[in-house]
């Protein structure tokens, strides 16, 4: 069954496709949006910090 799965899957035109699609986000996306983004970035990089496996 899984052979059947990568026989059918392109990881090329799997790229082309979430390229273009990241692309198309980025030409559309305005300033409060990148805000938002960059400072939901900026809290998650503060919360791995905080876990307990990076104490150590």
């Amino acid at each position: 069954m899984l052979g059947k799965l990568l026989i059918g899957f392109s990881f090329n035109q799997w790229w082309r496709g979430a390229s273009r699609e990241l692309a198309d986000y980025y030409n559309k996306m305005d300033t409060t949006q990148w805000g938002i983004i960059a400072s939901l970035f900026v809290v998650a990089g503060f919360l791995l910090l905080r876990s307990s496996a990076l104490k150590r």
